[in-house]
């Protein structure tokens, strides 16, 4: 998230904060955690395009938290929205900002946001019928022990790692639910789905680039095959952010030979 001042819009925007405020997701089912607070809440606010013109068909939110002070966090002046959008998906998205842009389905409701004293970040949205209906979450796992631990069942080297670390009675770690598809875009990155009881497919995106060297990075979004179209638009756009792959995790570490 971005320091410095809150943006203001201008009279000319109030109108489109108006009508977006009509169009806000309803209340939290849950609230989570930053530092010693628990709240947090999506603000309407006016996104512009690249030329500067307000976007007044998709309405627009800032994520906020409440830092360990009772404060409200505050976003520096938002950046242009310059994703491309399909028309026949524009009435189907909104717009938050938590520092970039992102896209999430029109009228899903926050259901946690989550931002730890070490700056893991997680923030989950479901469907207005709930999580069997549809459900998306992004999160980011700075804590170094966690990430690995999460990561080493999708990538040899890092359960390799894992290993290497661990007491001889620890429990290997194992996907919570196997993947049915994997796919691995690159050295660092895998993408693959599975199912789970009461909910849609799920379509989840990973990347790590080992203990050493960065964070792990996520990404699940959960909804029937009928909406596969809005599900592949905002997958994309929130798999844009990749770390470079310094370290591949697909490939297990060569041993010395004494």
């Amino acid at each position: 998230m971005r320091a410095g001042r809150r943006w203001m819009a201008g009279i000319a925007g109030l109108f489109f904060v108006v009508a977006a405020a009509a169009q806000m997701p309803p209340e939290p089912t849950t609230k989570g955690d930053y530092g010693n607070g628990k709240d947090f809440r999506l603000t309407p606010i006016v996104a512009k395009d690249a030329a500067g013109k307000p976007i007044a068909d998709i309405p627009a939110f800032e994520l906020e938290f409440r830092d360990t002070d009772g404060a409200w966090t505050e976003g520096g002046p938002p950046v242009p929205f310059t994703g491309v959008i399909p028309d026949a998906l524009r009435g189907r998205v909104m717009l938050v900002l938590d520092g970039d842009w992102s896209l999430v389905p029109r009228g899903w409701k926050m259901s946690y946001a989550m931002l730890t004293s070490d700056t893991t970040l997680a923030v989950g949205y479901e469907a207005p019928a709930g999580k069997a209906a549809g459900w998306m979450n992004t999160g980011m796992v700075v804590c170094a022990g966690c990430a690995l631990e999460y990561a080493a069942p999708y990538f040899p080297r890092s359960m390799q790692d894992w290993r290497a670390d661990a007491d001889e009675d620890w429990p290997r770690p194992r996907a919570e639910h196997p993947p049915l598809h994997l796919s691995r875009p690159d050295g660092c990155t895998v993408v693959f789905d599975y199912q789970m009881p009461h909910s849609p497919p799920v379509h989840e995106w990973m990347n790590y680039i080992g203990v050493r060297y960065g964070v792990l990075l996520s990404f699940a979004i959960a909804m029937p095959d009928a909406d596969k179209d809005l599900r592949d638009l905002i997958f994309a756009d929130h798999t844009r952010g990749h770390q470079k792959c310094v370290v591949r995790q697909d490939r297990v570490k060569a041993k010395h030979r004494g």
